[in-house]
């Protein structure tokens, strides 16, 4: 993931995570929570590590970093320049089933789509499609689905309970069933600028404009 940083709070925050190599989370942010009370962060996050960085023509700093674990906030606290500091508790992480537990077609519509549209790839230096945990994750970031929700399906133990699988087949219409129906496509140009303009009506760190071939 690629970010643009240029908030002396967050230019901080990456000078602190290289020089004592090591990470900070990253969160979703819940539209309806009360930001004063720091309610608007959900209590999932990612966290990442720096792992290249470089000076953009427009004077931001252009940093790339990897996903690592996720874990559950505690509590947060705000520093004087704005930092949000929080206690967190690792999460377990999901485990590999047996090959009882074939994720098929799943992992080959994900390899489709990857094919098909390669601003994809250029986000995954190395695709793993082999792995089943990894091509879950993927599909929890390419599917329509809200963040709550996402936020449920990240706290199961094991990607089959995410997936909405039993040991016979898939229980009721979940994340498996949507992977199935869900017609993927890139955004047309409307599309992408009504999305940059409501981007734009956010304050400036609260911005996701990420992927620098469609922004």
């Amino acid at each position: 993931m690629t970010l643009r940083i240029f908030e002396p709070r967050y230019v901080r925050m990456i000078k602190e995570a290289c020089s004592s190599d090591t990470g900070f989370g990253i969160c979703m942010v819940n539209s309806q929570g009360d930001k004063d009370k720091n309610e608007h962060i959900y209590s999932v996050g990612t966290y990442a590590k720096v792992i290249d960085f470089d000076l953009l023509d427009n004077g931001f700093l252009g940093v790339t970093v990897e996903g690592h674990k996720c874990f559950s906030i505690e509590s947060v606290t705000n520093e004087i320049d704005g930092l949000r500091l929080g206690v967190c508790q690792w999460l377990d992480e999901w485990t590999e089933q047996s090959a009882e537990y074939s994720i098929a077609p799943i992992d080959e519509r994900l390899m489709e789509i990857f094919d098909k549209y390669p601003e994809l790839q250029t986000l995954y230096q190395t695709p793993k499609f082999s792995d089943p945990i990894w091509v879950i994750y993927r599909w929890l970031e390419l599917l329509p689905v809200d963040a709550e929700k996402k936020q449920q399906l990240v706290q199961q133990k094991d990607y089959i309970k995410a997936l909405g699988i039993d040991h016979v087949a898939v229980a009721g219409p979940g994340l498996g069933t949507i992977i199935l129906n869900y017609k993927f496509k890139s955004s047309s140009v409307k599309e992408r600028a009504l999305y940059l303009n409501e981007q734009l009506q956010l304050p400036e760190e609260e911005r996701v404009l990420s992927i620098k071939e469609l922004d």
